[in-house]
Order: C-alpha cells, then structure tokens, then sequence
C-alpha cells in the first residue's frame, strides 16, 4: 500500500492583531526581516523557529500567515 502524504489542518483561528507591525522584536530584527524575506521568496522551502515559552513564536507565525493571505 503506498499512501501519499497528506496535509494535516489544524484548528487554529488567525488572531488579527498578530502582525509584523505589532510584533516588538528586542533582539530579533534578523529573523523578522528573514521572515518577511521568506514570503518573497520561492527558494525558501521551511524554517524552524525555536525557543522558550512566551517568546513570540506564535506571534511571528500568525504574522507570516497573515501577510501570506493578504499577498495571495
């Protein structure tokens, strides 16, 4: 039996306030710029963002989810 791979949804609702322009980076102005880099890209493939709890990684990809719908 050889399945194809399948895409799994989650249910997950897009909060509008989580945007770029409301995400306050501190020390992470490169990987926001890399982030709005990867929507204009169609070499970027996937990027893991990783950290502790309460960092804004949430934040950062209902953002990138949001400017991806908003570009088509």
């Amino acid at each position: 039996m050889n399945q194809q791979p399948r895409q799994l949804h989650l249910d997950v609702l897009l909060r509008d306030e989580m945007t770029f322009a409301s995400f306050y980076p501190a020390e992470n102005e490169q990987l926001v710029s890399d982030l709005q880099s990867c929507l204009d890209s169609a070499l970027i493939k996937g990027l893991m963002i990783t950290g502790a709890s309460g960092l804004g990684k949430t934040h950062l990809l209902q953002a990138v989810t949001s400017a991806a719908l908003e570009s088509g």
